[in-house]
């Protein structure tokens, strides 16, 4: 039927498994940070331990190019995931490429190579509850506290996320089908992010990494997920991920580097060797279009929003009318099929817009939510004592619970608005008009699908017939009032 997936033979192809190419070189396995650490110190580049994991391990960072007076900054990140080794051995080839040129004149690449090292010790996606890829709103693991420090501190243009997937998909097994692209890529999709950074200048970067693996035969596309159920989408628009958060928050251009995991039954080694390769090389194609294209990158961090605008907290994806036309292999024939497929959603519609407020007035008594707001970057202040604020409160009327394997906010919150003049002598004050300060109506409003109601820990349930307890501040005078917190 129509809202199912259904597949279409366009061509198909040979030659599906070339083999690996040392392109760069190769680190074997048993080598380590330390070793990249002697050569680091040896050719006066830059390491750091930027913080240390839960069971004590170093979490650190190596520099390479120009640390004095860079144009652009570009930190990549490996091995969120525990039990993604290829990802991590990608980082460390490159590395050990980077220490070797001299095109980084006005350029520094900071590597960290390992950003989960417990759970890389024990070849786990995870040590414990916490998903570290998904734990970028919350920061409940001491491993992404660290790294949102440094990202803070250092202030990357540019982020590069790697990954490794499975290229097998329950909905692609049942016509024998499976991923067979070296790398795929993806680019932030929250509509409130990097979206300078849109669909055209993913393909024009996807071109050129596709150019660069072509002489490899090595393959490239953008990141596709594929449900059960047939349904194609690009990556999530929730921003617990680095990708999204770190473009929404920090307005930084976080690009998804994916490496294929090896298909069961064939050779691991020979295919993570291989895919090691592709991946090292698509990043550094990655840096060479971003050092092409510096002016881009210079002339967009300045944010699009301003108080008062209307700013969309809910979206819905769209089907597109056209299928998206993808090579896959065919694993009985071993040959690479261009199929179309179908039920593809391939964009977001805002459903639900609010207005950018002057600020947000958080009661000091959530602590855990101010804390982790300042975790995040954001500057507060302390009301004047005695004065009166203009103040808009919600009444939660009804919702819907949303039932998911990681914690989703309520969804279809119904609620009434109500203006007031109030003291707010006990709140904490937390203004839109700051670096990335838009971004909070995507945290503090009970009706965003990104919120932090997600977390009951928090204690912002919601229950009909209640205030919420963070209030909309719309006063003008409060941007030059109040007293900073350090």
């Amino acid at each position: 039927s129509s809202d199912k997936l259904t597949y279409e033979l366009v061509e198909s192809a040979n030659g599906v498994n070339p083999q690996p190419h040392k392109a760069l070189g190769s680190i074997q396995s048993n080598d380590s940070i330390d070793r990249v650490k002697n050569d680091v110190l040896n050719n006066n580049l830059g390491y750091q331990i930027i913080g240390r994991s839960t069971e004590n391990r170093p979490i650190d960072v190596v520099f390479i190019g120009n640390k004095a007076n860079p144009i652009l900054k570009i930190f990549i990140v490996a091995a969120q995931h525990g039990d993604e080794r290829g990802s991590r051995r990608s980082a460390e080839v490159i590395i050990s490429h980077l220490t070797k040129t001299t095109e980084l004149n006005d350029i520094c690449v900071a590597v960290l190579s390992n950003a989960n090292p417990d759970a890389s010790h024990r070849k786990k996606r995870k040590t414990s509850s916490t998903d570290m890829n998904r734990d970028h709103l919350r920061l409940s693991s001491v491993e992404n506290q660290m790294l949102h420090s440094f990202i803070q501190s250092w202030k990357p243009q540019v982020i590069i996320d790697l990954h490794n997937y499975p290229p097998s998909r329950r909905f692609l097994e049942k016509s024998n089908h499976a991923f067979y692209h070296d790398v795929l890529i993806d680019r932030p999709t929250n509509p409130n992010g990097t979206n300078w950074f849109d669909d055209i200048q993913l393909n024009q970067l996807i071109q050129q990494v596709q150019s660069d693996l072509s002489e490899f035969s090595y393959e490239c596309e953008r990141y596709a997920l594929i449900y059960p159920s047939g349904r194609v989408r690009h990556s999530t628009d929730d921003i617990v991920d680095l990708r999204n958060f770190m473009s929404v928050r920090h307005n930084i251009l976080t690009i998804l580097v994916e490496g294929k995991e090896p298909l069961q039954g064939t050779n691991y080694d020979l295919q993570i060797q291989r895919t090691v390769s592709a991946q090292s090389l698509a990043v550094l194609s990655i840096i060479k279009w971003l050092a092409q294209h510096k002016s881009l990158l210079k002339s967009s961090g300045v944010s699009q929003f301003n108080k008062g605008d209307r700013y969309s907290i809910c979206h819905k994806y769209v089907k597109s009318e056209i299928p998206l036309s993808m090579k896959f292999l065919n694993t009985i024939s071993n040959k690479v099929e261009l199929l179309s497929l179908h039920n593809y959603y391939n964009s977001l519609k805002a459903t639900k817009y609010v207005r950018i407020p002057n600020a947000y007035g958080v009661p000091s008594s959530f602590r855990d939510i101010i804390d982790l707001l300042h975790a995040h970057g954001f500057r507060s202040y302390k009301a004047i004592a005695s004065e009166l604020y203009k103040i808009e409160e919600y009444l939660i009327l009804s919702f819907e619970s949303t039932i998911k394997n990681s914690p989703r906010p309520p969804s279809d919150v119904r609620i009434i608005s109500f203006q007031d003049k109030r003291r707010l002598d006990n709140y904490e004050i937390f203004p839109t008009e700051q670096e990335g300060g838009h971004s909070l109506l995507l945290l503090m409003e009970p009706q965003s699908e990104y919120g932090l109601c997600r977390y009951e820990n928090l204690g912002l349930k919601l229950d009909p017939g209640i205030h919420f307890p963070i209030l909309r501040i719309t006063d003008e005078g409060l941007k030059n009032g109040g007293n900073e917190l350090s």
